[in-house]
């Protein structure tokens, strides 16, 4: 059952790899692992962590800036138009934050 999740750490480690080791900003670093953040967003992870994730999808790919001819493309470029780094740093926080709960939930599986 575990098993399932080991895709999403092996997309996730990939992640804040490169986000710890990349230069720039931190919202510099996510514009720069956007693909990689949509493919580790596409795993599966436990039924409980859906909440975290699904804020990091809403934070990152939500930008409330619509034209009235545009069906609301999502990309982690515009959601992070007006941000500060701080807030930016927060978001790389609940990537990691999400990495060390499914690792937790495959090394200690509840029962």
């Amino acid at each position: 059952m575990t098993s399932r999740y080991i895709y999403f750490i092996s997309k996730s480690s990939t992640v804040i790899y490169k986000l710890c080791i990349g230069k720039g900003t931190a919202k510099e670093r996510l514009k720069e692992c956007e693909l990689e953040i949509v493919s580790m967003l596409l795993a599966p992870v436990p039924e409980k962590l859906l909440p975290l994730k699904e804020r990091i999808k809403k934070n990152l790919f939500y930008s409330g800036f619509r034209s009235s001819n545009e069906k609301g493309t999502a990309s982690l470029t515009k959601s992070l138009y007006g941000k500060r780094n701080t807030t930016a740093s927060k978001f790389i926080k609940d990537i990691y934050n999400l990495h060390t709960e499914v690792k937790s939930f495959i090394d200690y599986p509840e029962e």
